[in-house]
């Protein structure tokens, strides 16, 4: 190891990792544009209104999605997710004749609060959150 690693950082020096210099954290966005950012994934709990899950972040994202980076990048995140979990939903409806789709929008109802909640709570601290499992047909 060389002398430099193995020194506590200090101040004026870059701090260094075993790949290289770390790069300097992102700045946190405002909290204006943090609450538009949350806005675009809360308005995904509107599931109860027929396609309101998709219908509601595609509004807020399409009305800020210039103001920042961080709105549009969370705007697409939250719309592809819903776009991605839509299909279950309408599986759903469609099979609640037969009981087993009652089961299947409480399970999807249920995933999607927690998942929701989460990127709300990390957007809300400025943090970009990516969803689990989610198509990105929205570039």
């Amino acid at each position: 190891m060389s002398q430099m690693n193995d020194q506590p950082y200090q101040g004026g020096q870059q701090p260094l990792s075993a790949l290289g210099p770390v790069p300097p954290a992102p700045p946190v966005p405002d909290r204006k544009t943090r609450d538009w950012a949350m806005g675009c994934h809360l308005m995904g709990l509107l599931f109860f209104v027929p396609l309101g899950n998709v219908i509601g972040p595609l509004v807020f994202w399409l009305l800020r999605r210039q103001d920042s980076p961080f709105i549009d990048d969370q705007g697409k995140e939250s719309l592809n997710f819903q776009i991605t979990i839509a299909p279950a939903y309408l599986i759903g409806w469609f099979t609640t004749w037969m009981c087993v789709g009652w089961f299947v929008l409480l399970a999807m109802g249920v995933i999607a609060m927690i998942l929701v909640a989460m990127a709300a709570i990390k957007v809300g601290e400025g943090i970009s959150y990516r969803y689990p499992f989610a198509l990105r047909l929205v570039k």
